[in-house]
């Protein structure tokens, strides 16, 4: 067996974004599997909680026909994946400023986090803008004219509510879509979020993996 060590910047921001991300293994070997092989809708790709973009630039590198919209709410990530991946190898990755939940609002706080039922509105510097997946891709709205083929949300615990606020557009356009969830952890919150994508036509498969 041969193991080899590479430094953690090299994973994190590799020059070759085709080079899988070294987590979440079988989830993204799954996800490029149905991507190459045409079995993900036509539409465009939304990483919400993309972070420093590894995910995203991913995407963008298997998929370069698509366009792969990188959503966070911190400010410092969406520069660096602008600086890095936008504007220098991946025009098709395009980082938006903001967070995803059930409804907008000009600013947001992470205090919804912590379990809140609907958006918490704030003017400190916490905040950030919020937006809905729905009111993007609808007429009118920062997307529109594309359809979504494929997202993957990581919002520490707040799937269920951008789910609620992307409801027209799922129904419209039935992407795949992948969630984070802590089981084991979380019960209520599991089967809760398992009932609402049923409700909207969904079946939903388990990759048991430490994210």
């Amino acid at each position: 067996m041969l193991i080899t060590t590479l430094p953690f910047g090299t994973l994190q921001q590799p020059k070759n974004c085709k080079m899988k991300p070294p987590y979440e293994v079988m989830l993204n070997s799954i996800v490029a599997g149905l991507m190459t092989e045409g079995n993900i809708p036509n539409g465009s790709i939304v990483d919400a909680g993309a972070q420093y973009g590894r995910w995203a630039c991913y995407y963008a590198a298997i998929a370069p026909t698509r366009v792969v919209h990188a959503v966070d709410p911190n400010p410092k990530w969406v520069a660096h994946m602008r600086q890095r991946y936008t504007l220098r190898k991946l025009p098709n990755l395009q980082a938006l400023h903001g967070g995803l939940s059930n409804q907008s609002s000009s600013v947001y706080s992470r205090a919804a986090a912590r379990g809140g039922s609907s958006i918490h509105v704030f003017t400190n510097s916490d905040g950030f803008p919020i937006y809905t997946l729905d009111e993007l891709f609808i007429a009118g709205g920062m997307w529109a004219g594309e359809a979504l083929g494929f997202a993957h949300l990581d919002v520490e615990g707040l799937e269920e509510l951008v789910l609620h606020g992307a409801h027209t557009i799922l129904l419209r356009d039935q992407p795949v879509l992948t969630v984070e969830l802590t089981v084991h952890k979380y019960p209520m919150r599991t089967r809760s979020l398992l009932a609402l994508l049923d409700s909207m036509g969904y079946d939903t498969l388990m990759v048991d993996e430490i994210a």
